[in-house]
């Protein structure tokens, strides 16, 4: 073979080689960023279902805020019909001790709202931390992780002589203007279950797709996958905690409150 031909036959495929090695590291670099990415975004989705936890919980405490200031006043009011607005001595006997005794129920039941309320509030604090701290910590990679994310450029030199040497836009032309024998074929169905298909494009665990079911192929792995346990059904699972000592709060507001109302009838007899 003559030297020009041998020469020529190098300088071009050193190009190749120059060219399939500089869009291996760009696909390569792509490839990281886009793993990087996808753990940025499942953080800061976890991100979003601590603030779903705290909000939901923010909602309890405050309504147990106004408890406390609702019994406050009611307390309030009923002091000072014991104290310095009681009934004078000339009232009957009997309006006296219904009085007394409708004050002193009032009183009973407003503060075991009280205490209900603050129980309420310490307990959904509680539940708060151990949601945070044990079911929904953010899924921080390890390094095992971050490393399978990189690629070397020693990775090219293992791949196959047309791959090395790779001609370019040769292999969509080959794909558009081949024959239809020599095209993928179709993923097959079963004849005796048309609508099945085959597993790999059947959906994956919780609700994905198949290919993002496996996650080591994005890179960001099942070590959060949001779709495994519900953020919502374990705050429902933990608020049967104090919703019992939220309804009574409100029972023993509402009959508090019933017998304030009502020695407020008998102080309008005695006077």
């Amino acid at each position: 073979m003559p030297l020009p031909l041998l020469a020529a036959f190098a300088g071009n495929a050193g190009a190749l080689f120059g060219y399939n090695r500089a869009n291996f590291l760009y696909n390569s670099g792509q490839r990281v960023q886009r793993q990087y990415a996808g753990i940025t975004y499942q953080m800061q989705l976890f991100n979003l279902y601590r603030q779903d936890i705290r909000d939901l919980v923010g909602l309890t405490t405050e309504k147990m805020s106004n408890y406390h200031v609702v019994a406050c006043l009611e307390l309030g009011m009923a002091c000072t019909l014991l104290g310095p607005a009681r009934l004078p001595g000339q009232v009957p006997e009997w309006v006296l001790w219904y009085q007394l005794v409708s004050l002193c129920a009032a009183v009973a039941f407003l503060v075991a709202s009280m205490w209900l309320a603050t129980r309420a509030v310490v307990v959904a604090g509680s539940f708060n931390v151990r949601l945070q701290t044990q079911y929904i910590r953010l899924p921080l990679p390890d390094d095992e992780m971050l490393d399978s994310a990189l690629t070397s450029a020693e990775e090219f030199e293992s791949k196959d002589f047309f791959g090395l040497l790779r001609l370019p836009f040769f292999h969509a032309l080959w794909q558009r203007w081949a024959p239809s024998s020599f095209t993928a074929e179709e993923p097959t169905q079963d004849p005796q279950n048309p609508s099945k298909v085959p597993s790999a494009a059947a959906p994956g665990v919780g609700g994905s797709s198949g290919g993002a079911s496996s996650g080591q192929a994005s890179g960001v792995g099942d070590f959060a996958n949001p779709h495994t346990a519900s953020h919502l059904k374990l705050y429902q699972h933990l608020q049967r905690k104090w919703t019992c000592y939220d309804a009574y709060a409100r029972v023993t507001m509402s009959v508090g409150t019933y017998w304030l109302v009502l020695s407020l009838a008998y102080y309008e007899i005695g006077w």
